[in-house]
């Protein structure tokens, strides 16, 4: 016995109003959201970092308007921007020690 297929719509479903203003209205806050720098997976909001230059370096190294040296300098998270977090972790005379805030704390 063969059986005859029925024909595909090859039309697509049309979406009501309110369906398609509610689709279009996701797909703009996807494309309008930020996306996470890969600073900001380093180092989570809350935290704080601890710069000091590499060891060996004689004079201090400047970097975001801040100078750095052996001694350690500790900077809050959320008082930096994304890209002055991101300029220290690039760059390679710092060394850039994320530290939570229960470390701080003595938790």
């Amino acid at each position: 016995m063969s059986r005859k297929a029925k024909p595909v719509d090859a039309k697509p479903p049309v979406a009501s109003a309110p369906e398609a203003a509610a689709t279009a209205t996701t797909d703009q806050a996807a494309a309008s959201a930020p996306a996470a720098t890969p600073a900001a997976k380093l180092t989570p909001a809350g935290w704080s970092v601890e710069v000091t230059t590499r060891k060996g370096r004689t004079q201090p190294r400047y970097r975001i308007g801040r100078a750095f040296g052996p001694e350690a300098v500790t900077i809050a998270v959320d008082d930096l921007t994304s890209e002055e977090l991101q300029a220290l972790h690039d760059d390679s005379d710092l060394v850039v020690t994320p530290k939570d805030g229960s470390e701080e704390n003595g938790n």
